[in-house]
């Protein structure tokens, strides 16, 4: 059963129903007031988020730039055949680059080349990238040089992301997909989509019962959960 609002009841009053309970009544109240309070906490969450995005990949992208150098420092020894620089403590470090490369989304790729077998014939072998940066290979190292660059280029990016309100509002927009994506739910599965627009019709529908214009629509709705929580109780 719903109750009317008392007459001295602040008219910001977004729901307010009870239900009528075997040992009492239960009542449960909204106002502008409690949405305010989401709007704030979902601002501090946005900026803490992109705070921390902001320094994530700052950090990241200060990495892989002195990694960068340390290869090319590698690379100068290597030709050199210097092997009593510091530079050779390079291949150290490798796991490291492997796992910047992999947060930044760069997946290493190979190539295939024919090794001979004798008796006139050859085996097919395939070489990794990544696998095999620290050898003296002038077409590995170009390819593990562009590595870097596209690493650096995307860690940069991501840092103008997290200072980018439109990045932030489509983030927003899109919140329920990119939680389902994160769990493991297909871009093609029609779920994420329809949770995003499930998401944004409650939100919109929150926006309206909190103006004195649609007073009927929150009354509505607040006669529904009232009779929903009701059945529910009482099942």
């Amino acid at each position: 059963m719903l109750n009317q609002a008392p007459a001295g009841m602040s008219s910001s009053a977004a729901l307010c129903f009870t239900v009528e309970m075997p040992n009492g009544e239960l009542s449960v109240e909204g106002t502008s007031e409690n949405v305010m309070n989401i709007l704030i906490g979902i601002f501090l969450i946005l900026f803490v988020s992109a705070a921390w995005k902001f320094v994530v990949n700052y950090l990241s992208l200060r990495r892989v730039s002195a990694l960068m150098v340390e290869h090319r420092e590698y690379l100068k020894e290597m030709a050199a055949e210097n092997t009593d620089g510091p530079g050779w403590e390079f291949p150290e470090k490798v796991p490291e680059i492997k796992a910047l490369f992999e947060r930044a989304e760069i997946v290493g790729g190979g190539e295939t080349y024919m090794e001979p077998a004798g008796f006139g014939y050859a085996t097919k072998k395939y070489i990794n990238y990544l696998d095999n940066m620290t050898v003296n290979n002038a077409q590995i190292q170009r390819v593990v040089v562009a590595y870097f660059h596209e690493a650096v280029g995307v860690y940069r990016y991501r840092m103008k992301e997290a200072l980018s309100v439109r990045y932030w509002v489509e983030e927003i927009l899109h919140l329920p997909s990119h939680v389902m994506k994160y769990i493991g739910f297909s871009e093609s599965s029609p779920l994420p989509r329809f949770l995003d627009a499930l998401s944004w019709v409650f939100i919109i529908l929150g926006f309206l019962i909190s103006l004195p214009d649609f007073v009927w629509l929150r009354d509505a709705i607040s006669n529904w959960v009232g009779m929903v929580v009701s059945k529910i109780i009482g099942a």
